[in-house]
This record gives C-alpha cells, sequence and structure tokens, in this order.
C-alpha cells in the first residue's frame, strides 16, 4: 500500500534529558511504508520470533529473526507494542522509550521494530544487522525514525549491573552511543549514515541529551541498494565488547517504489518502397527507466499486424525490419519495454510503397493527439475535408466508427479497455492506418 511518510511539524522534547534538535524529514512524493502495523498483537505485547517463521515483512522491508528454541533467547529483529518507559533492565527489552509506534495521531499505530545487535563471540564486536526488501530488487531508502529503547536509555540515564551512568557520576565523562547505518548494492558498500542516540560530549553538559523521542534519519543519499545495515558505536566498552544495551528502535521505514519505464523518444512511422533493403533503428534513446537510463530494460515485439509485409526483430538496442519481396501496404508494430517489473508500450506504422507509385503518391499528413491518451483524443489533418473514421483492437474487432468526421473533433473510446488499437482514416482520395495506444 502506498502512502505519504508524515513529516513533523515540531519535534517533541522529553523533559530534562532531552534538548538536542534534529533535521526533520522531507516530504517525498509516493513511498511505501513500512510501519509495522500489518503485524498483528495483542495490546503490550511482541513477536520475538518465537513461532520459529524466522523473520516478517512490513512494506517492501524484509526483517530477519533469529530465535533459539532451546535457551527461548532471540536476535536480529521483533516487533512491539508495550508502553513500558519506567522499568530498568533486560525484562523490560521490547519497550521503546518514546512509549509508542511513531505515527499514533494519524493512524493510531502502536507497533514499532525492535533491532537487537548481537556480538561475535571471538571479536566481541558488533555484527551488523541487514535488512532487505521483500521483492528481491533494488530500491532508493528515503529514511526511517529511529529512538531508543527502553532497555538502553535507561541503562544509559542511571547506570546498571553491566554498563555505566553516561556522563559519570560528575556528568563529564565525554560518554556517546551512536548508530551506525550504511547500504550495500551487489555487494559494494555505500558510504555510512551515523545518528547519535545519545550525546554526552559537550563541553556544557545542559547539552546533553538521551534520545527518549522518535527521530527521523535521513538515507536517501545511500542511494539505490538492496540490502540496509546496522550497527552500534558506544563510549562504553570493556573486556567482552559494548557494554551498553545494543538495541534500538525503528517505525515509518520510507521506501520508494519502482516505477515503469518511460517513453522518452516515440519511434516515428516508417515508410519504405516496395523491395527495399532492412531498415535498422536504434532503440537506445526510445525508452528510459527511473534513472533515465537505457540499460536495464528490456524490449520485445509485441504484435505485428502484418508480418506478411514486414517482419521485425530485436537484437540488444538495434530493432530490424525486413520487407517481403512483392509486397506493399500497411503494419502497425508495437513494441514494449520491462524494467523493474513494469511495462510500457509504443507502436509506429510501416508503410511499403508499390514502387510504381513512388513519384505520384501525397499522402495527406494527419496526427492523432495526444497519443498515448485516456481514450479521448483528436485528429488533426492538413485538410478540411469530412473523413471516415474506424478504430480497431488489435483482434479486428471494430469499436468505434464515424463516417462524417471533421478535423479536430472529439473521439471517446474512454469506455474501451486499455491497450493498443488501429486508427483507419479514409479520405476522398487515400487510406491511412495509424497505431494509438489507450492508457488505463
Amino acid at each position: 500500500m502506498k502512502n505519504l511518510c508524515v513529516s513533523l511539524t515540531a519535534l517533541l522534547v522529553s523533559t530534562g534529558i532531552f534538548a538536542q534538535s534534529f533535521p526533520l524529514m522531507q516530504t517525498t512524493d509516493d513511498v511505501i511504508v513500512s510501519n509495522f502495523e500489518n503485524l498483528v498483537l495483542e495490546p503490550e505485547s511482541y513477536w520475538n520470533g518465537a513461532d520459529g517463521s524466522g523473520g516478517f515483512i512490513s512494506g517492501l522491508v524484509q526483517f530477519s529473526n533469529s530465535y533459539n528454541a532451546d535457551w527461548g533467547t532471540w536476535a536480529d529483529w521483533a516487533y512491539s507494542n508495550t508502553s513500558d518507559v519506567t522499568t530498568p533492565g533486560f525484562m523490560n527489552q521490547f519497550s521503546a522509550i518514546a512509549g509508542s509506534g511513531f505515527d499514533t495521531i494519524s493512524s493510531g499505530g502502536s507497533n514499532y521494530g525492535v533491532g537487537y545487535i548481537s556480538s561475535n563471540w571471538a571479536t566481541f564486536q558488533p555484527i551488523p544487522l541487514p535488512v532487505a526488501f521483500s521483492d528481491n530488487a533494488p530500491h532508493v531508502m528515503n529514511g526511517l525514525y529511529v529512538t531508543n529503547s527502553t532497555y538502553a536509555a535507561l541503562s544509559m540515564e542511571n547506570g546498571d549491573d553491566f554498563a555505566k551512568k553516561f556522563g559519570g557520576e560528575t556528568g563529564n565523562d565525554p560518554d556517546f552511543l551512536k548508530l551506525l547505518i550504511w547500504g550495500k548494492k551487489d555487494g559494494n558498500e555505500t558510504d555510512t549514515v551515523e545518528f547519535y542516540l545519545a550525546d554526552f560530549r559537550f563541553e556544557d553538559n545542559t547539552q546533553d541529551y538521551i534520545v527518549k523521542t522518535w527521530q527521523w534519519v535521513e538515507l536517501s543519499s545511500l542511494g539505490k541498494i538492496d540490502t540496509l545495515l546496522f550497527s552500534i558505536s558506544s563510549s562504553d566498552i570493556g573486556d567482552w565488547g559494548i557494554n551498553t544495551p545494543m538495541y534500538f528502535n525503528v517505525d515509518n521505514i520510507c521506501v520508494e517504489p519502482d516505477v515503469a519505464p518511460v517513453i522518452v523518444n516515440p519511434i516515428a512511422n516508417v515508410t519504405a518502397t516496395e523491395n527495399d533493403d532492412e531498415t535498422t533503428i536504434s532503440l537506445m534513446d526510445v525508452f528510459a527507466d527511473e534513472d533515465d537510463e537505457d540499460t536495464a530494460i528490456t524490449k520485445t515485439i509485441m504484435s505485428n499486424s502484418n508480418e506478411g509485409l514486414v517482419s521485425a526483430n530485436i537484437t540488444g538496442n538495434n530493432l530490424t525490419l525486413s520487407y517481403t519481396a512483392g509486397q506493399s501496404g500497411d503494419a502497425v508494430i508495437e513494441i514494449e519495454a520491462t524494467s523493474n517489473g513494469k511495462t510500457v508500450s509504443t507502436a509506429f506504422t510501416v508503410t511499403v510503397i508499390p514502387a510504381s507509385n513512388t513519384e505520384s503518391l501525397v499522402t495527406t499528413e494527419v496526427i492523432a493527439y495526444p497519443n498515448p491518451s485516456n481514450g479521448i483524443f483528436r485528429i488533426k489533418a492538413d485538410s478540411n475535408i469530412p473523413c471516415s473514421i474506424k478504430i480497431y483492437t488489435v483482434t479486428g474487432s471494430l469499436v468505434y466508427t464515424n463516417r462524417q468526421y471533421f478535423n479536430t473533433n472529439k473521439i471517446d473510446i474512454s469506455n474501451q479497455p486499455h491497450g493498443l488499437y488501429y486508427l483507419d482514416i479514409e479520405t476522398k482520395n487515400e487510406r491511412i492506418t495509424k497505431p494509438i495506444l489507450k492508457n488505463k
């Protein structure tokens, strides 16, 4: 389901401990939001993978989970709606210090994601925590909201049996907890985005903070990625690695969906003479994808209305038209482009002129506009003489007739299914066939 990510008009500031300002997210036109609300939970509960499913999906994002049934422990990702912001310690590991999900006002959302970063038992270094995309395709991730877990926030605020109180007894220790986020595409890593979940490095201790509200982290600079990874860095490190609880919470992860390729330069109609040699047309600049590139686009011949007149074949980015000896007439050829699992098509007319008529032929200039259209369009010719209009489907069914069509009058086939149609225009002196494309 496509939604707009919500822009905050002001940041909520928690009393006493969080006074640092952060950038607001920039509203985007169209994104898919992973807000965890598709995942069913009873009130004040959580999911930690105990069902053995190994993960879950929200929006376009796929989250992995590792659950050990023998020990009843979990790692990687969970989701929750628990709201306990006062109970310290490991037994409250599934609560966000914000007390709820990000968007409780507009959507009633209470669910949020819980990330736990485990350590390598040999090196005691954090193991990067990944998420991938459920459609197995790369995407641009605009960003996400993050906050501290209650477990980590209260540990940093007060200290516990394993971790120190941030700032120390004097409040002057330059402590920090930093979330590191980067991407990968085809195994190549992007730059890293850093976000401080807590920062006590200021000379003025009144500026020290622990994040206790949902904060936007912009990630669009990572570009198109197939994997997003998280890790944590802390100033509180002991013999066994980071002492600070390596938990954090996420919500409203905003991912740009793939879009269909577009037609940049429609293929012009082709006129050839009977017994001509082959015609080669470059398709390199006809289509473009969302990155304004052609490299990932597949082109295929969708239809050819007169294969006895001309054959059409695509090799790489070249379209070759081969004409049947001794034949003349018209053919409408449709080419489909596919990228990101989405398609667009364009059509053009091939006219083969009899060799004996090449010097005497006079063709009326006729334009159908707009083309493609929603089924409502007009025809403009360089003559005001009324003509006969017929419109056929690709299978030859007649769907529209007007025997007294005048220049620029409206034609309406909006009640017909989307797809390719053939426009047959007949005047006193000639007959012209043009392809028209009706969009959804």
